[in-house]
């Protein structure tokens, strides 16, 4: 008969490579690098870790965030795990109001907490707090493991945005100091403006675009379809080479009349396949592509490799516009990741 394996189940997401027997698994979180794991657990050495972990390179300077890296196999002392690691078995106990929690949770969330809100990949802490209209304090009260500088903070798990009877202990400030709203709700056509917006926007504004942190100038030109030139004019801040945009603020993209002054690139529907090609896409994708990835807001090209299991020279070979080093992909695009 087969030995059954008593190596635990493989979380996910993991990086390629990682070794088979393992035994104990480690959550990193934002800032995290390797010697700083091997001395939250001073039960294995830098070489053994790189050993485990291949995909981190020798330089260890592979390493990802919110992602899971062997940190045991057997044979390894065991030790209790560091504050930062991800429980993978241990349930956390229900809230002391009676409302259900959501799960996974930021360990020593309080138990009183009746307000959650799920972290999803590369969302910093100040958004949520922005998002939520908390405080830091707070926020750091609720979620003691979130540290005073709002670091800590994990992806992909609930953390508490309110309790019951909660106020927040100080009004809360603005998460950029140069967001400055505008005194007008109503723009000059009638149409409600929301707020914030990117000072000196156009009062004629009809059609808006929320700027998440870390979306691109020409990533909303590519979705709004719209001319650098439009998106200048109608937003006065932004310079000419698309400089000057401020983040969680709302950008005009769009005037009662307006015609874009160039007209936009007609887009293919079918590749040459024969199979449907969603839209929009990236200029340089293959015209061979039969599988397709959206690219959600703030997702890295690192991410979209490791979960559909492709390597970094086929996808840029077959999405050329991202570049050699994948650093000019877009997002709100569907990229190619098989033909």
């Amino acid at each position: 008969m087969k030995p059954t394996s008593t190596a635990p189940a493989k979380p996910s997401p993991t990086q390629e490579g990682l070794i088979e027997s393992c035994t104990n698994f480690y959550f990193t979180v934002k800032n995290d690098n390797c010697a700083n794991i091997v001395k939250k657990y001073g039960t294995f050495t830098l070489s053994e870790f790189v050993a485990w972990n291949p995909a981190v390179g020798e330089d260890c300077g592979g390493i990802w965030a919110a992602t899971y890296y062997c940190v045991g196999i057997p044979g390894t002392p065991s030790a209790p795990p560091p504050s930062s690691v991800v429980p993978t078995t241990v349930k956390p106990t229900p809230t002391g109001n009676g409302i259900a929690t959501p799960l996974p949770t930021q360990p020593g969330m309080v138990s009183n907490c009746n307000k959650f809100h799920w972290i999803a990949k590369n969302v910093g802490c100040s958004d949520v707090i922005s998002y939520a209209k908390i405080t830091l304090a707070d926020f750091a009260k609720w979620n003691p493991t979130v540290l005073d500088d709002c670091s800590g903070m994990w992806a992909e798990v609930n953390v508490c945005v309110g309790v019951i009877g909660g106020t927040t202990t100080s009004t809360p400030k603005p998460t950029t100091t140069t967001i400055k709203p505008s005194p007008t709700t109503t723009a000059g056509n009638g149409i409600q403006t929301p707020q914030p917006t990117q000072p000196g926007m156009i009062t004629n504004c009809n059609k808006f675009h929320w700027v998440a942190s870390g979306v691109t100038c020409s990533q909303i030109l590519s979705y709004q379809k719209i001319t650098l030139a439009d998106f200048a004019k109608w937003n006065p801040t932004v310079k000419s080479d698309c400089s000057g945009m401020q983040a969680l603020v709302n950008v005009c993209v769009g005037v009662i009349g307006a015609t874009s002054t160039t007209k936009p690139a007609t887009t293919t529907t079918s590749a040459g396949n024969g199979i449907q090609t969603p839209q929009p896409t990236q200029p340089g994708m293959v015209t061979n592509c039969k599988k397709f990835h959206y690219v959600a807001d703030n997702v890295t090209c690192g991410q979209i490799i490791s979960y559909q299991k492709i390597t970094l020279a086929d996808f840029v070979k077959w999405n050329s516009g991202v570049g050699s080093d994948c650093r000019n992909m877009w997002a709100r695009t569907n990229v190619c990741v098989g033909v």
